[in-house]
């Protein structure tokens, strides 16, 4: 069957490309379409911005992510009426049997309006929703589309591949012609990683951006394609935090065992294949938590040190995370690790976010990594309406207790609903804009060493600053700007340096002596990096060329 996977303003798509590469290897001709790319805006300061702060309030599920204190957000740039044209024009040349849309509660609107426009020009092509969003709310968004997969895709999807109008297929949700909403149990989870079909790159996949068809290969978009490559060694999470979706995927598959991980060789021939293929120079595992399982770390540091040699870096737990596993890894080299904090107050972390660890840990592990010389990012949540200002307080102080350099990423918390943490039993507080915008600056700040620690608190303490934030901003933008200019990327130190104690070929395209930006990869999953000018790539004259 020749299926269509469409995905809005995300060229990423890292889930449409494994599906991609699952219905290739069962035989179906499968298609990658992007309709317009991801891109990261920089919107200033919403505490000093009221259209921007409404803007950030009113928008759903919008991920508002803090580099040095300013605020970035993702931008969905209004699809043109020529874009949406080729979108509909190259489905007619494709001519799909099967159309399915990966799709986000802040894309959800244009992507429903997308899916009529294919109801419409296409009748009688049933039409699929998938991703996150979906598996928690399918009852939500039934009536946009024809089936909606609930959970993960690749069994499901599969089988509607084989027949789109079977009712038996597990892990799906549909409203009859009668209304009646119908659901299937959910498909048991592939447990198998190695038996998946690594994701696609530059298979039979289009971007449609500033009005004109780009089809992407290997050949002509190699840099397209290694900057928005994407390494995840496992699926699931083993953590149930209150305000993530993992939460309520552990529900959806009870009993199931939801952590699962591909094999460490297999891991390492996707690496030598991105760097040889697709001339990748440094890689930011994404799984939820990359730094577990001594087991496991041990054997793919072995195996990815006798065969290769590219800075590699991962997100990670606190409490997981061991002085063995970076002994391991350190010599690969392992050159970042990002660290999910979200608060410093171990009521907030414990009581609110169901997180379990405590301060004396994530000191105990930041200062070795710091020893083996690996950056830590640090992931700070704020705007919790349970933090009160002590508890903010205490983000400050864990953050001036950690060795510098370090990175610090600050997030807005959004409330998703039907989120256990909505319902908790704690008082909510009201701490203002501004005065959020003064502790978050201060957080950003003490990235800075040059700046003394007691200096920091007693700004933080200091009434009239916290009144007056613009001051507090100014002065730390002004120091981070010469800090960060200062600064040299730990990838491009530690291949110095282990290259001057173990010479090692480089493979062509490879990394070298030079790693080029490596710690931008530390932006969240699902929403990470700025768009890098897909309209400089050339034009298709015609829509395909088959």
């Amino acid at each position: 069957m020749r299926v269509a996977l469409v995905k809005l303003y995300d060229d990423y798509c890292h889930g449409p490309r494994c599906l991609q590469a699952d219905l290739l290897a069962q035989g179906h001709e499968a298609y990658l379409i992007n309709l317009k790319p991801f891109h990261m805006g920089r919107r200033g300061f919403g505490a000093f911005d009221e259209n921007l702060l409404r803007e950030i309030r009113e928008t759903d599920a919008w991920v508002e992510v803090q580099y040095d204190g300013e605020v970035f957000l993702p931008e969905h740039i209004a699809i043109a009426e020529r874009e949406t044209e080729i979108f509909l024009n190259l489905l007619a040349e494709i001519k799909p049997e099967l159309i399915c849309f990966s799709v986000t509660s802040d894309d959800a609107e244009v992507s429903a309006r997308h899916t009529q426009l294919v109801r419409e020009h296409f009748p009688g092509v049933p039409t699929v929703w998938g991703g996150v969003e979906i598996s928690h709310e399918a009852p939500k968004y039934a009536k946009f589309a024809d089936r909606m997969i609930r959970g993960e895709g690749e069994v499901p999807l599969r089988m509607l591949a084989e027949d789109p109008w079977r009712e038996d297929i597990p892990s799906l949700h549909w409203i009859d012609r009668s209304g009646a909403h119908h659901e299937t149990p959910m498909a048991p989870l592939i447990q198998d990683c190695d038996s998946l079909a690594w994701p696609t790159y530059g298979v039979n996949e289009f971007l449609i951006h500033d009005r004109m068809l780009h089809r992407i290969t290997v050949e002509t978009h190699r840099e397209y394609l290694a900057q928005r490559y994407i390494h995840m060694t496992g699926r699931g999470c083993p953590f149930k935090c209150t305000f993530c979706h993992h939460w309520k995927t552990h529900e959806l598959y009870a009993g199931d065992k939801y952590l699962r991980r591909r094999s460490p060789s297999a891991v390492v021939d996707q690496l030598q294949w991105a760097q040889s293929t697709l001339g990748v120079q440094s890689v930011m595992f994404w799984d939820d938590v990359f730094l577990m399982n001594t087991r496991w770390i041990e054997a793919f540091a072995s195996e990815y040190q006798s065969r290769m040699r590219m800075p590699i870096g991962g997100l990670s737990f606190p409490t997981m995370t061991t002085e063995r596993m970076i002994d391991a890894l350190v010599d690969c080299p392992f050159v970042c690790v990002g660290f999910g904090i979200q608060s410093g107050s171990e009521f907030v972390v414990q009581g609110i976010y169901n997180r379990g660890y405590f301060n004396d840990k994530i000191k105990r592990i930041a200062w070795y990594c710091h020893e083996r010389g690996i950056e830590v990012t640090y992931d700070f949540l704020i705007h919790n309406p349970y933090e009160s200002e002590d508890d903010i307080r205490a983000s400050l102080r864990l953050i001036l207790d950690m060795p510098v350099p370090y990175n610090i990423i600050t997030k807005r918390l959004y409330l998703y609903p039907n989120s256990p943490i909505n319902a908790l039993p704690h008082p909510r507080h009201s701490v203002d804009e501004k005065t959020w915008q003064h502790f978050a600056m201060l957080m950003h700040l003490a990235r800075d060493p040059s700046v003394p620690r007691e200096v920091i608190w007693d700004m933080a303490n200091n009434e009239y600053l916290k009144a007056r934030p613009e001051i507090v901003t100014a002065f730390v933008k002004s120091c981070l700007s010469r800090h960060n200019a200062s600064r040299e990327d730990p990838a491009v130190t530690r291949m110095a340096e282990l290259n001057a104690r173990k010479p090692m070929p480089q493979a062509e395209g490879t990394l070298g002596h030079r790693a080029r930006g490596f710690l931008s990869r530390l932006v969240p999953a699902g929403r990470r990096r700025a768009s890098t000018g897909a309209s400089k790539m050339p034009a298709e004259n015609g829509l395909m060329a088959h």
